[in-house]
């Protein structure tokens, strides 16, 4: 199988015993300057700006290929998934794609580490509320102790959320941190109001019982 780099040196000496092409007068004048400033004959420098020409193109292909890959990594929806589309280009695509599996393994690693961060400050939260709370239900403050644990619901579901989000990271799958906190926070808000609808259920229960009485 001809390789990439056999293919350019079989070009290459194509052109050079190849006949050089009628050149323009001005043209010819800049190329007998160039050899002239060289110490090349014309048609060596004739060959040599044929060689460039070449090599130029060459380059220009496989950025293209590089830059078409680039434009597919992102709908990859796995690490797995893109080292294998990866894997399949030549060496010299893959040398100039601005994509890399272990480019977006380390930005996983990063949205994974900012996730503990979050999940670190809703632990700290908990704490203040818990002793909040515990301090409501010394004073006898239903109301404030009932808005108190369904922040503290909300926030256990919103570390949940966060979790899950590692762990889906963790398995390599490929999702912003967006998409993660959104998630995180929808979970948050129905705990809250789940927990809110639950004590607004009990009181209304105790006014009944209290009126029967």
């Amino acid at each position: 199988m001809v390789t990439p780099t056999e293919r350019l040196q079989a070009q290459r000496r194509s052109q050079v015993t190849q006949p050089s092409r009628r050149l323009s007068p001005q043209r010819k004048l800049q190329v007998q300057q160039k050899a002239r400033r060289q110490g090349k004959s014309v048609e060596r420098v004739v060959a040599e700006q044929k060689i460039e020409k070449v090599q130029a193109e060459r380059e220009k292909a496989l950025r293209e290929q590089a830059s078409k890959f680039d434009k597919l990594a992102k709908g990859a929806a796995t690490l797995k998934q893109l080292e294998e589309i990866y894997n399949k280009l030549p060496e010299e695509v893959r040398k100039r794609a601005d994509t890399t599996p272990s480019k977006v393994k380390s930005k996983l690693d990063s949205r994974k580490k900012a996730l503990r961060e979050d999940i670190k400050k809703a632990s700290e939260r908990i704490k203040v509320k818990r002793e909040q709370k515990r301090e409501a239900d010394r004073e006898d403050r239903e109301d404030r102790e009932d808005d108190l644990k369904a922040d503290i619901e909300g926030l256990q579901a919103r570390i949940s959320g966060l979790s899950e989000g590692i762990g889906r990271l963790s398995r390599g799958e490929i999702i912003s941190l967006s998409q993660i906190k959104s998630f995180a926070s929808e979970k948050q808000n129905i705990a809250e109001q789940k927990e809110r609808f639950s004590n607004e259920r009990k009181k209304r229960k105790k006014k009944m019982k209290s009126r029967v009485k």
